[in-house]
C-alpha cells in the first residue's frame, strides 16, 4: 500500500502551487540560497532594489559602500 504524504508536505505543496499560479511567484531551487545560514538566496535580494529603485540603491551604495 503507497505511504500517503504528510498532512504538512501536502499544505506545503499547496500553497506553494497557489502562490505561483496565482501571484506569479517563482520556486528557488535549492542552488539559487547563497547563505544557507539565513536561507538568503543574495542574487535575489538584490535584484529587487536593482530593479525597482536603482537610484536610491546608488546613493545607499555610495553612502555605505
Amino acid at each position: 500500500m503507497p505511504r500517503k504524504k504528510a498532512p504538512k508536505l501536502t499544505f506545503q505543496q499547496h500553497l506553494t502551487n497557489f502562490l505561483v499560479r496565482e501571484h506569479g511567484y517563482g520556486v528557488l531551487e535549492q542552488g539559487e540560497i547563497t547563505d544557507t545560514e539565513r536561507c538568503i538566496a543574495e542574487d535575489h535580494l538584490w535584484a529587487f532594489p536593482q530593479d525597482m529603485q536603482p537610484e536610491t540603491l546608488k546613493k545607499l551604495l555610495v553612502l555605505y559602500k
